[in-house]
C-alpha cells in the first residue's frame, strides 16, 4: 500500500515552462504539507495563478502565503493571490516591506523591491515574522543568522535603503522555509542570496540532528552572465555535498551556466526546476 506523501511541491511558475503553461522570470511554489496548503512566493505577475488553474490547484485553499524575500519577481503576484484567497496571511520578514535596489556603476538605480501597488493592495495581509518561527506544526521560517552577507551583496549589486541612503543588502528580508519530515528536512530558499551553503548551515544549527533530504530554490548565480567564477560554483556544489545535502532542485536565478557547473560537482543529485514540476516526499 502506497503512503500519501508528507510533502508535495508543485512549481506554479519559473523561468522555464512546457508550452501549455506560462513562464516568467520569477518563482512560485505550491506546498501541500501534512494536510495544509501554503503558497511560497507569487512570481512577478498573475502567471502563477493562471498556471494554478491549468494544474487544477485552488489557491483559496492556502492556509498561509510565505514570502521568501522582498523582491518583485517573488512578490509581484501577491495582489492576485489576495483576490483569489480572502484570508491567508502573508508571512514575511519585517525588512521585506522596505525598498530594495539593484545598483550597477554608470546606470541609474533600479527598484527591485515589492511593487507599491502590491504593498497597498495587500497591506492588511502582511504578517511580519521575527526570529525562527514555527508557523505551522513542522513548518519553520528561519532568518539569516550569518554575519557579513553584505560582501555577497556588493558582488551582485544588491542594495537596500538605509536611514542615510542605499547600503549593501544584508538579506535580513530573506527567509528559509524548513519542513520537517519523518526522515529529515526539506529546505526552500527561493534565491539564496546569502548562499545555499549558508542556508544549509543555518538550518542545521536551528534544527540539529536531521538529514538534509533536499534543498530547493534559485542560487542567484546569474541569468545572463555568471556572477561568480566557475570554480567558485563547483566549490559551492561540493560544499553542499559535504554538508550532507542529498538532492538539489534549482532553477530561476541559478542560470543555465550555473546549473551546468553545479551538475558537474553534484551529478544526478542536481536536478532542474521548471513550471509544472511536481515533487513528492514520502
Amino acid at each position: 500500500m502506497t503512503r500519501n506523501p508528507q510533502l508535495r511541491i508543485t512549481v506554479l511558475v519559473e523561468n522555464s515552462a512546457p508550452p501549455w503553461l506560462r513562464a516568467e522570470h520569477g518563482l512560485s511554489l505550491w506546498l501541500e504539507y501534512r494536510g495544509e496548503c501554503c503558497l511560497l512566493d507569487a512570481g512577478q505577475s498573475g502567471a502563477f495563478a493562471q498556471n494554478a488553474d491549468r494544474l487544477g490547484i485552488d489557491l483559496s485553499r492556502a492556509r498561509l502565503a510565505l514570502l521568501s524575500h522582498g523582491h518583485y519577481d517573488h512578490a509581484g503576484g501577491l495582489a492576485v493571490f489576495c483576490e483569489r484567497n480572502a484570508q491567508a496571511p502573508i508571512c514575511c520578514r519585517p525588512e521585506a516591506l522596505g525598498r530594495c535596489l539593484h545598483r550597477v556603476p554608470g546606470r541609474p538605480d533600479r527598484e527591485i523591491g515589492i511593487p507599491q501597488t502590491v504593498l497597498a493592495a495587500c497591506a492588511r495581509r502582511f504578517r511580519p515574522v521575527e526570529g525562527a518561527a514555527e508557523v505551522l506544526p513542522g513548518l519553520w521560517l528561519l532568518p539569516h543568522t550569518t554575519p557579513g552577507l553584505e560582501r555577497r551583496a556588493r558582488q551582485t549589486g544588491m542594495y537596500r535603503t538605509g536611514p542615510d541612503g542605499p547600503v549593501p543588502d544584508d538579506f535580513a528580508h530573506e527567509q528559509t522555509v524548513a519542513l520537517e519530515l519523518e526522515e529529515g528536512l526539506v529546505l526552500l530558499n527561493s534565491c539564496s542570496h546569502g548562499g545555499m551553503d549558508t542556508v544549509v548551515r543555518e538550518a542545521r544549527a536551528a534544527l540539529p540532528g536531521r538529514r538534509i533530504l533536499a534543498v530547493l530554490g534559485g542560487f542567484h548565480l546569474g541569468i545572463r552572465r555568471l556572477e561568480y567564477s566557475p570554480e567558485e560554483v563547483r566549490t559551492l556544489g561540493r560544499r553542499l555535498a559535504d554538508l550532507g545535502v542529498e538532492t538539489v532542485y534549482t532553477g530561476h536565478c541559478t542560470g543555465e551556466e550555473g546549473f551546468s557547473l553545479l551538475r558537474e560537482a553534484l551529478g544526478e543529485r542536481c536536478r532542474a526546476l521548471t513550471t509544472g514540476l511536481e515533487l513528492a516526499f514520502l
